[in-house]
């Protein structure tokens, strides 16, 4: 928690990481490692130099894998969605910004488009 509120996501995705792999119903755990992949995420989608193939194909997925098991699982999914459903929206437009160089990826953007209906 102390790496996750200072900002140092990767090593946070690293501890996260071997609490889900001892507790995987642990699901505060599983917000938090969601989180970490979205805070990565939305900070590269901000800087001008990163790769956004990168982020969709590798970093958002994490973000979405995570955060779906916790809306899944949890009995308050409510206090996320907001947030995730901005992500989700963050993550189709970019998608349509670099449309041309994803064009393979279709399957997994109209994936991440319906959750965020769903959660609208």
């Amino acid at each position: 928690d102390y790496l996750w509120k200072y900002g140092e996501f990767t090593q946070a995705i690293d501890y996260f990481a071997c609490d889900v792999s001892v507790h995987t119903d642990r699901l505060q755990t599983w917000l938090c490692l969601g989180l970490c992949w979205l805070a990565i995420a939305e900070d590269r989608f901000n800087h001008a130099k990163s790769d956004l193939k990168v982020v969709i194909e590798a970093i958002a997925p994490k973000a979405v894998l995570c955060l779906d098991y916790y809306m899944e699982n949890s009995s308050t999914p409510f206090n996320i969605a907001s947030e995730y459903s901005i992500f989700l929206y963050t993550i189709a437009s970019v998608y349509n910004q670099v449309a041309g160089v994803l064009a393979d990826n279709v399957a997994i953007i109209k994936d991440i488009d319906l959750k965020r209906l769903t959660l609208i």
